[in-house]
């Protein structure tokens, strides 16, 4: 390693994966922008991903290994305190940089200087890299086609009403945020980004590009697609905890930075409510077991107690006690 402080530090954490990786690797050498460093953290591969990387003679690449597999999460936090950069991003090992990605995204930083996070759309490529979504926010809200600056205060209200709308591998942040705010919660496994982005969104405004600057690779091997397996709602029973567990964290932490806080909140109590029941209720659809779904709904009910004011929930709850004949009954009297 050297002392260098380059402009943008580009982190990538990787596993066994050399044949993706040297296609992500190849897609940062290939910037329009070059005052870059590119962190390689090296999670114990078993495969060529070391000889790989070290047969690049280029003295932007900062290759850093494990002495032993430390997790995917422990490898993104390590990747993340060896940057030097003033911005920083993440690419995991299997997506790529359009060539302007990095120089599309550092001129927003240079001509706002309160902007703390900016994010873009995407293409959705295959495992093979074949566009199988262009110019998308797909699985990230709606598409959006106007670049945008936001106060932060917006974006924060909108994410804590909704959903996460900000794809990892298309952010860009300031290092003063992460000086600032620290590393991502020990608290989540799989919605860490989701609330980094909500903790950055209270204290910075936020920019979108509406131009396609990455390929975000979809297939069957990423973590993504294995969070949101699980159930027609299309995110897990874990997936749906940790959500919500990320908007709840971000409410306790900084009542005083959400807009209308009392409206806000009571909003994502009225969406945990309907999360949860929705997915409660898809899983009795699918022929889960009454028990299995009262599991959850119990789970759900501990980590989050205020679902317990909810008659919607309550309702959902007697489904898994009460057998459908019975069910139907009562509505007929109208008891139910």
């Amino acid at each position: 390693m050297t002392d260098r402080r380059p402009a943008v530090s580009v982190l990538i954490p990787t596993y066994n994966r050399a044949w993706l990786l040297k296609q992500s690797l190849e897609s940062v050498l290939a910037q329009t922008w070059s005052d870059f460093e590119v962190v390689i953290s090296d999670n114990a591969s078993t495969d060529d991903t070391e000889r790989l990387v070290k047969s690049y003679k280029d003295e932007r690449i900062v290759y850093w290994r494990n002495q032993e597999n430390i997790g995917w999460q422990r490898n993104m936090w390590q990747v993340l305190s060896l940057a030097k950069g003033d911005l920083m991003g993440f690419l995991p090992d299997d997506d790529l940089m359009m060539p302007e990605n990095l120089a599309s995204k550092v001129a927003v930083f240079t001509q706002y200087p309160n902007v703390g996070l900016v994010h873009s759309k995407y293409h959705v490529i295959d495992e093979n890299g074949k566009i199988i979504r262009p110019d998308t926010n797909w699985k990230h809200g709606p598409d959006r086609t106007v670049d945008a600056v936001e106060p932060g205060a917006n974006v924060l209200k909108a994410l804590l009403v909704g959903f996460n709308t900000i794809n990892l591998p298309t952010v860009l942040f300031r290092r003063t945020c992460y000086e600032r705010l620290g590393g991502f919660t020990t608290q989540l496994y799989h919605a860490d980004d989701y609330e980094y982005w909500m903790k950055v969104a209270a204290h910075y405004d936020i920019a979108f590009l509406a131009k396609p600057l990455v390929m975000w690779r979809f297939h069957s091997g990423t973590l993504t697609n294995q969070y949101c397996a699980g159930s027609v709602t299309g995110v897990s029973n874990e997936g749906l905890r940790e959500q919500l567990l990320a908007k709840y964290l971000i409410l306790d932490a900084y009542p005083s930075r959400v807009p209308d806080y009392a409206h806000v909140r009571q909003a994502v109590d009225h969406v945990a409510v309907e999360r949860v029941a929705s997915q409660a209720e898809a899983a009795l659809e699918a022929g889960n077991t009454p028990r299995d779904v009262r599991i959850f709904l119990l789970a759900m009910c501990r980590q989050f107690p205020r679902l317990l004011t909810s008659l919607v929930l309550w309702r959902t709850f007697a489904k898994t006690i009460l057998s459908r004949r019975i069910i139907l009954l009562l509505k007929r009297v109208g008891r139910w």
